[in-house]
């Protein structure tokens, strides 16, 4: 394990009284971990099993590309964090993220050959995770078992309101599939040889849906869907009319001003949405569609995350990356000393802090900070 880095501080100024910028921020740095190696995506997830209770820091889990393994880091203190573990995650890992599934923690993942795998936590037990059980695209002896297509990208959220996250999959050819009741897949003890169907739904998408992401789209406090095209320059919003039964429909196709990369959920009822676009720039959506490019002095942006009001942002004109109110769009740049090639945030708690995660270009480095609020509003 490397030595941390140096205590990072400085102040950002935000115009908006929301308390993911508001105020005085300071940053400092928790930490630097190696894990095996050729890692490419990394998310926050709670990896406590059944009769454990969320712990106060999750831990974050790490995909390998061509190892085929997750990588789960536990905090040891304020200032490290360690490899508490690798496991198997069926193949070549491209994507993974964390929710909670029946009452215990889960890891998902996509591999490269389109297969999307529920990781499973052990009973009674944390870090430790179980064999992945596809919820789609079922690869065996790397031959698919079905006519589904690859999946090219997933979300997860709570779309029903029963306190488990379901699964929202981009699959070109077919749309977005749509699935909820995971807890079949979740349970320690199903066989991975013999995944349970999981009955789910389609929703009509374009002819090559990319990224999805999952969150409050119009304000109503229930989960809706938001998906790009790898094809063409539109957003797909789809909102959530009832959760039991769980009714889901098309609301708008919107236009962008170029085709979407990336597309995340900011919490910001005025601005719930932002996507990246392929020519690097970056814009934000209002709930009733309106697109308005913000934050153009940082283009070409690259990863980005957002979590609660905060959006975090990573850009080839500014060092390190710079953490943004989503709401006002007001912000500066943290100077994180290192290279970026994907990072993770998650939500700020009730003492206004959230942690980060930012995985390195050699794909071999996590660095890790806690970002707090000094004056929260």
């Amino acid at each position: 394990m490397k030595t941390s880095p140096s205590l990072l501080v400085l102040v950002l100024m935000s115009a908006a009284a929301v308390p993911a910028c508001g105020g005085g921020v300071s940053v400092s740095a928790g930490g630097t971990v190696d894990t095996g190696g050729s890692s490419v995506a990394l998310a926050f997830a709670d990896t406590g099993g059944t009769g454990v209770a969320p712990a106060a820091d999750p831990d974050v889990v790490v995909a390998s590309g061509k190892r085929g393994e997750v990588d789960v880091l536990e905090r040891v203190d304020d200032v490290s964090w360690r490899v508490f573990g690798s496991y198997f995650s069926g193949g070549e890992t491209v994507q993974v993220a964390g929710g909670r599934v029946a009452g215990a923690g889960a890891v998902f993942v996509r591999n490269s050959d389109g297969e999307v795998a529920l990781m499973p936590t052990q009973a009674g037990a944390s870090h430790r995770l179980g064999f992945p059980v596809s919820i789609f695209h079922f690869i065996r002896n790397q031959v698919p078992t079905d006519a589904s297509p690859p999946a090219a990208g997933f979300a997860v959220g709570d779309l029903d309101g029963d306190g488990s996250v379901d699964a929202a999959i981009a699959a070109p050819g077919l749309g977005i599939v749509v699935l909820p009741g995971l807890a079949a897949a979740a349970d320690p003890n199903v066989s991975a040889e013999h995944p349970p169907t999981i009955n789910g739904f389609k929703l009509a998408a374009g002819p090559s849906p990319s990224d999805v992401a999952i969150g409050d789209i119009d304000g109503d406090g229930r989960a809706d869907i938001a998906a790009l095209d790898a094809q063409t320059p539109t957003l797909r919003t789809y909102l959530t009319q009832s959760q039991a039964p769980l009714d889901i429909v098309a609301a708008s196709t919107l236009t962008l001003p170029a085709i979407g990369t990336a597309v995340r959920m900011t919490g910001c009822a005025s601005r719930p949405l932002v996507v990246t676009l392929a020519d690097g720039r970056i814009v934000a959506v209002s709930p009733a569609g309106k697109i308005e490019p913000i934050l153009g002095e940082l283009s070409p942006v690259g990863p980005i995350a957002a979590s609660g009001d905060a959006l975090a942002v990573e850009s080839q004109r500014v060092t390190g990356m710079s953490l943004f109110d989503a709401c006002a769009g007001s912000g500066a740049g943290l100077g994180l000393p290192v290279g970026i090639a994907a990072v993770a945030m998650t939500p700020a708690d009730a003492t206004a802090t959230r942690q980060l995660a930012v995985l390195q270009p050699d794909g071999a480095t996590v660095s890790l900070y806690v970002a707090r609020n000094a004056n929260p509003r």
